[in-house]
């Protein structure tokens, strides 16, 4: 490819067009549009910007101009991509991988996740995700395990798509973990809510899991526009529903939740909402406690 984005305005105005088209209610921010047109330069990038800037748009918005000019080859003569451009992103744990690909699903994007645990569950069924990979997928999401495994190099997108095609994309958190010594842990300070008060394992297991279904009720509904690249996970912390959970019986006002959550983005119009969670799990802790006590009771009789 010549080097038509990255030095040319034409190139750079042409990327916005096409996204503009795509993901008309998607706003794509410059710095990820310069990296874009280096990746479509056959430059290497490594970006490291802070969390919820907008790292993921360098992966997909590259994969939407290869497509969109795939399909309509007249948007740009002299540059080609092939029939299905395809890329493989490699990220280090499960639950990214999957957030990435719920994304990706919500973008419209097909993509597919290989990795350990879904490798082993589609033995199960009998199906072959490398084979669906070579098939229909626009984006294929693995551990990185599975780029020394058996299927990968028979996989169309490691034999055609990455060397020939585009160069390599590396997204990095803003403060990489090896450059700083973690504070050392400070001791606990004991709770002074009474034992009473406090929530069961049992609880805690309800309630955690009304949690995640809340903050997945708050992620579909987000905009598109102002919230779709931030992760499920960052609209309720995992760390927040513990600090919930473990601080219920301090709640007693919506202003006493808003405190918990008060700096979250993807909580900021949701305080009394997740109010009404809180009182909603308080009645049911409340059945809860009374079936304990009746079948103690019982077990005594």
């Amino acid at each position: 490819m010549a080097a038509l984005w990255l030095f040319l305005a034409e190139g750079f105005a042409l990327v916005r067009q096409i996204l503009l088209t795509a993901l008309p209610t998607f706003e794509s921010h410059s710095y990820q549009l310069d990296g874009v047109c280096k990746v479509l330069d056959k430059i290497d990038l490594v970006a490291v910007t802070p969390t919820g800037s907008g790292k993921t748009g360098y992966l997909f918005l590259t994969l939407i101009v290869m497509k969109s000019i795939a399909v309509n080859p007249s948007l740009c003569p002299g540059v080609t991509f092939p029939k299905n451009p395809a890329i493989v992103v490699v990220y280090p744990t499960n639950s990214t991988e999957q957030q990435m690909e719920e994304n990706m699903a919500k973008l419209g994007i097909s993509a597919l996740m290989i990795n350990s645990d879904t490798v082993a569950a589609a033995r199960i069924l009998g199906r072959d995700l490398w084979e669906q990979a070579r098939e229909t997928v626009s984006m294929l999401i693995l551990g990185p395990e599975q780029l020394i495994s058996k299927g990968f190099p028979s996989c169309r997108i490691s034999c055609t798509t990455i060397p020939s095609q585009i160069p390599h994309v590396g997204c990095l958190p803003e403060v990489p973990t090896e450059l700083y010594t973690p504070a050392p842990k400070e001791k606990k300070a004991p709770s002074d809510i009474p034992q009473s008060q406090k929530l069961t394992k049992p609880m805690k297991e309800v309630g955690t899991a009304r949690l995640e279904t809340f903050r997945l009720e708050i992620w579909f509904e987000a905009s598109d526009r102002a919230m779709s690249l931030t992760p499920l996970a960052e609209f309720l912390p995992d760390i927040i529903i513990k600090s919930i959970l473990d601080n219920f019986a301090r709640f007693k006002t919506v202003a006493d939740v808003s405190g918990v959550v008060t700096n979250i983005v993807g909580m900021a119009t949701q305080h009394e909402r997740l109010y009404r969670v809180h009182v909603e799990l308080k009645s049911t802790f409340t059945e809860m406690k009374k079936a304990k006590a009746a079948a103690t009771k019982l077990a005594k009789a």
